[in-house]
């Protein structure tokens, strides 16, 4: 990885060079601008190689606590079977249980789940929504051998109208698992609850 950004930065000091040379025969506006142009090219594409190096890097390899890192859909359904077990509305949350049970014999780092797009609900019209921070914060998922875990992931929109949920490019169908609605409070609890906060307090 040093090497290539060696080859990177000696890449972009050439290009940056030659526009200067030219300066001298072109306007030295222009030059500056199409040097400033060829910087920030290469400054986005150094950093996606960066990106795409550290994944490659991390991908199957195992960290200190001897777990497999997957961050992607083939290496996930290669450690880990993905089942999705309810759909809840919760505080006017859509919330997606899954299920992700590790059919090796080490531990799985499921990794870049927080990234947005890779985690996604698909509405019945086709249309997706991302998760909501509070659970790309906790994304973060390690599988123990031979066992599973459940993991809740959070969204918006219409629990009704929720048909799929996306990772990566893997999608899995919603029409068969259990759908939960908000649950709503009564009358008499919501008197009871108005009741509770009018009560004056006695001393």
């Amino acid at each position: 990885m040093h090497i290539k950004g060696h080859v990177k930065l000696n890449i972009a000091t050439l290009i940056a060079s030659s526009l200067i040379s030219f300066g001298t025969q072109a306007d030295t506006t222009e030059v500056i601008s199409e040097t400033t142009k060829s910087i920030i090219q290469f400054g986005k594409n150094f950093a996606k190689g960066l990106n795409d190096d550290v994944d490659e890097g991390r991908a199957g390899a195992e960290g200190q606590d001897g777990a497999v890192t997957v961050t992607n859909i083939e290496q996930l359904e290669k450690y880990v079977v993905v089942n999705v077990i309810k759909a809840t509305k919760i505080n006017g949350r859509i919330v997606v249980e899954v299920g992700f049970k590790n059919t090796s014999d080490k531990s799985v780092r499921i990794a870049n789940l927080d990234d947005k797009g890779v985690v996604l609900l698909i509405d019945q019209d086709g249309y997706a929504e991302t998760l909501l921070w509070s659970s790309r914060r906790n994304a973060d998922i390690t599988v123990p051998s031979n066992t599973g875990i459940k993991h809740p992931f959070e969204f918006n929109g219409a629990l009704s109208a929720a048909h799929q949920i996306r990772f990566w490019e893997k999608s899995y169908d919603l029409s068969q698992v259990k759908i939960f609605p908000e649950p709503t409070t009564s009358s008499s609890e919501q008197n009871q609850k108005q009741g509770d906060i009018e009560k004056p307090t006695t001393i």
